[in-house]
């Protein structure tokens, strides 16, 4: 009976390191993913903060950043971008050190910033479809989208119109009141885009060419205007919105594999307390008398 529970035993421990060994190696693999991810978000951080740093340094020879209401925009990316290539590196010391409790606070961190990237990105895209509908369909069949979000980005286009495009005051009011008008779902809408400052209207008539000339104070001018917008968004913040919810998601692989360190690996202490035990099998190996209890039975 005792040769057989030692034979059990002695099948439950090699079943126990085998189960360990497979746990030290998806911890091994999972540290080696999250050090990996963690480069790559750092060497995107530098990259964020090497343009943004040279636009900064730049910014008075580039017409988008001329108005005030712009160039403080310049520094969010770089402050972003700071960010990421601290957190990163942060997290690359503590994963090689497998400090548990800090893992998984930078696993809430990564959690936190994946969403808001994702969230942003998927934004982005989102906008610039609606963008594109208003200019196909017009400002007055569209329908209102998420939260009448595409009719208030219809409005606030019609806003940026009139005020960057058709500069005589009286034709600002014959082209809002004449036959037919535009279409406007919301006068607050209009009213945020009617309040663009010059050098706003400036650098988007100079810039980027979205007022056509031959069509000013006209709802055909209005729909060029449009298109133009939609253009510009559907070149620049499309792409942008791919590559942030691809950035996203390797923020939410890290993230795993954080949550892996910090909940499912066994500590070190538990795997030391087990080897630390001589079990049944190693003492009859060694020679070592049988236990007793205290009424001086065997234990098998």
């Amino acid at each position: 009976q005792r040769h057989h529970h030692v034979q059990q035993e002695g099948s439950g421990e090699r079943r126990l390191e085998k189960g360990g060994a497979m746990g030290e190696c998806c911890k091994g693999l999972c540290k080696s993913l999250i050090v990996f991810l963690d480069v790559v978000v750092a060497l995107v951080g530098l990259c964020i903060v090497g343009v943004a740093s040279y636009l900064i340094y730049k910014k008075d020879e580039y017409d988008v950043f001329r108005g005030e209401d712009v160039r403080w925009v310049i520094w969010v990316p770089f402050a972003f971008g700071m960010v990421l290539v601290l957190m990163s590196l942060l997290n690359c010391c503590v994963t090689l050190k497998e400090k548990r409790c800090v893992v998984g606070l930078y696993a809430v961190i990564q959690l936190t910033f994946a969403i808001l990237i994702a969230v942003a990105g998927g934004a982005l895209m989102v906008y610039t479809n609606y963008l594109n509908d208003i200019a196909e369909e017009g400002s007055c069949t569209i329908s209102d989208g998420i939260g009448n979000s595409r009719h208030y980005l219809s409005d606030y286009e019609t806003g940026m119109y009139v005020q960057c495009c058709i500069t005589d005051p009286a034709g600002r009011d014959a082209f809002i009141s004449g036959d037919p008008r535009p279409c406007i779902y919301n006068q607050d809408a209009f009213d945020a885009g009617n309040a663009t400052d010059a050098q706003s209207c400036q650098v988007l008539s100079e810039a980027f060419e979205v007022c056509s000339p031959s069509a000013t104070g006209s709802l055909a001018g209005l729909k060029d205007f449009q298109s133009a917008v939609a253009s510009l968004f559907e070149d620049a913040f499309w792409p942008a919105g791919v590559a942030m919810l691809v950035f996203a998601l390797l923020i939410f692989l890290a993230f795993f594999g954080s949550c892996y360190l910090a909940c499912c690996a066994s500590p070190h202490h538990d795997s030391h307390k087990r080897t630390a035990q001589p079990s049944e099998v190693e003492r009859l190996r060694e020679g070592a008398r049988p236990v007793h209890n205290e009424r001086g039975m065997t234990m098998t």
